[in-house]
């Protein structure tokens, strides 16, 4: 019978893999990658899962929102909205980290929602 803990690791590795695939959606140098991923030493497995797993919602949001062009481009793109304030949205995601990503992800739900 698979293990909590077992459960938590096959949950990891999927998120990783998607993970890879957006990081090439978005165009991501490794440096970006790695700083979006939470890949600090400090870091638990569980809080990358959940970071991880903000990203790959904030991709699923973006692909629904968007044409695909524009779904792939918006992380690089200046963006005037009040979390961004003249950024692109990757770079308020690094700098801000997990809790930056979870404004994003609920600001992108939000806009799939007509609020």
């Amino acid at each position: 019978m698979p293990t909590r803990s077992d459960d938590l690791e096959r949950k990891r590795v999927s998120a990783q893999s998607a993970f890879g695939k957006i990081s090439k959606a978005w165009l991501l140098s490794e440096e970006q990658a790695l700083a979006l991923s939470g890949t600090a030493p400090e870091t638990t497995e569980k809080d990358q899962l959940e970071r991880l797993t903000c990203i790959i919602s904030v991709y699923a949001c973006l692909q629904e929102y968007f044409s695909p062009e524009i779904a792939d481009q918006w992380v690089q793109l200046k963006n005037d909205g009040p979390l961004f304030e003249g950024e692109r949205p990757i770079d308020t995601m690094i700098e801000g980290g997990a809790d930056q990503i979870r404004e994003i992800e609920t600001y992108l739900k939000a806009l799939l929602q007509g609020l």
